[in-house]
C-alpha cells in the first residue's frame, strides 16, 4: 500500500537513488528506468500545483485555528478568501490526515489522563 502508485514508487527511487542503483530498485518495484527519467523531468501539472496550494491554504487555516476547525470551518474560510472549493478541500483535508478537537470544558481533551484510563474500561 506504501508504494501502490507508479508516482510512489519513482518518489521512493528518487530519495533512495544515493543508496541503490536505479536498474535494481526498477526491477524490485517492478518499473521500468525510462518511466523514472520521465517522471523526474516531468513539470507539475496545473491540478496538482492547485491540490498543492489548497493543501498550504487548509494548513494554514487548520493552524492559526489551533486545530479547532474542521473541515466545514475550512471550507468556509477558503470561500471566504475568494479560494474556489469543491469536493478537493474535503479530499485535501484527509489527504493531509487533519483531525479537529472541541475546545468546549469537559470534553475528552480537557480530561486528565487519569479520568480519560477509567472511561476506557
Amino acid at each position: 500500500y506504501l508504494l501502490a502508485t507508479p508516482e510512489m514508487k519513482f518518489a521512493f527511487m528518487h530519495e533512495h537513488r544515493q543508496v541503490w542503483k536505479l536498474s535494481v530498485m526498477a526491477r524490485v518495484l517492478g518499473v521500468s528506468r525510462q518511466g523514472y527519467h520521465s517522471w523526474a523531468v516531468r513539470q507539475p501539472s496545473k491540478r496538482d500545483m492547485r491540490h498543492r496550494d489548497l493543501r498550504v491554504r487548509i494548513r494554514s487555516i487548520y493552524d492559526q485555528s489551533n486545530g479547532t476547525y474542521g473541515s466545514p470551518r475550512v471550507t468556509s474560510e477558503l470561500r471566504q478568501g475568494n479560494f474556489k472549493t469543491d469536493h478537493l478541500s474535503f479530499r485535501s483535508w484527509h489527504a493531509i490526515q487533519l483531525t479537529s478537537f472541541s475546545g468546549r470544558a469537559g470534553s475528552p481533551w480537557h480530561r486528565s489522563e487519569y479520568e480519560r484510563g477509567w472511561q476506557l474500561l
